[in-house]
């Protein structure tokens, strides 16, 4: 007999999975790659509904103008700012006799407020290191600033399910207790008396819920010890500001002003002692920058666009790019290039000085070095003045298209 015919038929193996097998393999594939795609959707909906509005204006100017994507600039990955602050690379307090100090230097005290230059954070509450995860402006707290030199500190102020925090945006991107952070202000003021700082206050009634009132903003002052006795209240516009010795001997030492929300500089409406309404007083350029080129191009950057018509007293130039980046911080904020942007802002615009320069990523750079270097020659050129040790005004002070 033959030998049997050896079935041509195989039995299933490992590697050729039954058919009903492959089709659920095949199944639960697109369903991942469907998940996936809508976690980036929604994702990136979440994204632009929360991402701060400044931002998303920058995004769609330079789209509309240009019909492409812009580069975005690297943006700092939450965090990545996380710990302790590095010490000062530059020592800000250079006076060997503290009892003759006004901001760090012995020879400055008899130059007016509204004269001098100083290093100041832009969004100085969204910090990485406080937890702003979305885009912040800076990788470590404001508090370790006011060490390096800093002395103006910009916030945003939001109501955030009726408790007034400090935010940037959105209250769900990160949040500061307003009292905490007035508290250590107020704290370093008391350990260094013989340094005056200027907070100009954005008030945001976009978010939230309600409008935030002058009053509720100054009822939160009075609960920290100290924090209202030390606001300077200046008397009229027209008014001279006082010298920076002035305020230290009496102990006004806070400069306050807020923009954004209710305004009262035409006695239209009850003002809190010590508000002053900043865009009454001061004078900003452009804030809004898709890339460090765009800050070069200073016949755009240091044009003039907010307060314009305001009896300037002080003049701010703003020095970082719209979508945080700690990369561009690195070159804006270094000394020679700060040096060079101040003058050329204040050649632009008539001889104007500047008196404060807002960054970003306050850590990067030497902004405190090159405030100091200036207000030095400032100080040389206010005793050098046929020995009155009185600063002369310019002429210029005051950048007005029209009187109001």
């Amino acid at each position: 007999m033959g030998k049997p015919v050896a079935s041509r038929s195989r039995a299933p193996t490992e590697r050729s999975p039954p058919p009903k097998e492959r089709k659920s393999c095949c199944r639960i594939c697109c369903l991942s790659v469907i998940l996936l795609i809508l976690l980036l959707g929604v994702g990136g909906i979440l994204v632009w509904l929360f991402f701060p509005e400044e931002a998303k204006s920058q995004l769609n100017n330079v789209v509309n103008t240009t019909g492409n994507v812009p580069k975005v600039p690297s943006v700092t990955i939450p965090g990545t700012g996380g710990g302790s602050a590095p010490e000062p690379t530059y020592q800000f307090m250079q006076c060997t006799d503290p009892s003759v100090c006004c901001n760090g230097l012995s020879t400055l005290c008899d130059a007016t407020v509204d004269s001098v230059m100083y290093a100041a954070l832009h969004n100085a509450m969204a910090t990485s290191e406080d937890g702003f995860f979305l885009g912040p402006n800076h990788d470590y707290k404001l508090e370790d600033a006011l060490k390096w030199g800093y002395r103006g500190i910009n916030l945003d102020i939001g109501n955030c399910n009726g408790e007034l925090q400090f935010i940037h945006g959105r209250c769900l991107l990160g949040s500061r207790n307003v009292v905490e952070v007035l508290t250590n202000i107020n704290t370093f003021l008391t350990e260094n008396p013989s340094e005056v700082v200027i907070l100009p206050l954005q008030i945001d009634n976009s978010v939230g819920a309600g409008t935030i009132d002058l009053f509720d903003i100054y009822s939160i002052m009075q609960s920290v010890p100290g924090f209202t006795d030390r606001m300077y209240v200046h008397p009229e516009v027209t008014t001279e500001w006082p010298t920076l010795g002035e305020l230290v001997e009496t102990d006004k030492r806070i400069l306050f002003f807020h923009y954004g929300g209710p305004s009262c500089w035409d006695n239209s409406s009850p003002c809190p002692p010590g508000f002053h309404d900043w865009f009454y007083y001061g004078a900003e350029t452009r804030f809004s920058f898709s890339d460090v080129d765009a800050i070069r191009d200073t016949t755009s950057s240091c044009e003039i666009t907010r307060g314009e018509n305001s009896r300037r007293r002080f003049f701010s130039v703003n020095n970082f790019v719209t979508l945080p980046s700690s990369n561009a911080a690195g070159v804006l904020n270094r000394l020679n290039f700060v040096q060079q942007h101040v003058q050329q802002c204040s050649a632009l615009n008539d001889g104007l000085d500047v008196n404060l320069v807002f960054v970003d990523f306050w850590h990067k750079g030497n902004l405190p070095e090159a405030v100091q270097l200036h207000n030095s020659a400032l100080a040389r050129r206010l005793i050098q003045d046929n020995g009155t040790r009185k600063l002369l005004r310019s002429p210029r002070q005051t950048y007005s298209k029209r009187d109001i």
